[in-house]
């Protein structure tokens, strides 16, 4: 007799975490306008490493990179176009305290 898996979620709870205290950033807006015409947009802090930066443009993972979506430096992003100005930027990752 064959028993099937039961998967059971366990329960999760997640933290605030402010910016002076490090740790993961989960759906930050980056500051900037976006207007059409701006590329520049700061994120709080950051991000360490810089490969744990997931930017999302409505909804959509970008790609870091001069030839892809946008560039980091510290905590400047530079977007390779300016997002139109219904666009949504919001990003996810880890920071130092």
């Amino acid at each position: 007799m064959n028993e099937a898996s039961q998967y059971t979620p366990s329960t999760v709870k997640w933290n605030a975490v402010s910016a002076s205290e490090g740790g993961w950033h989960f759906s930050e807006i980056p500051t900037g306008d976006i207007n059409g015409v701006n590329t520049i947009y700061l994120l709080e802090q950051a991000p360490y490493p810089t490969t744990s930066l997931m930017l999302f443009m409505n909804g959509v993972l970008q790609r870091e990179g001069a030839s892809n979506d946008y560039t980091l430096s510290g905590a400047t992003i530079t977007m390779n176009q300016a997002p139109r100005t219904s666009s949504i930027l919001t990003a996810v990752y880890q920071a130092l305290a």
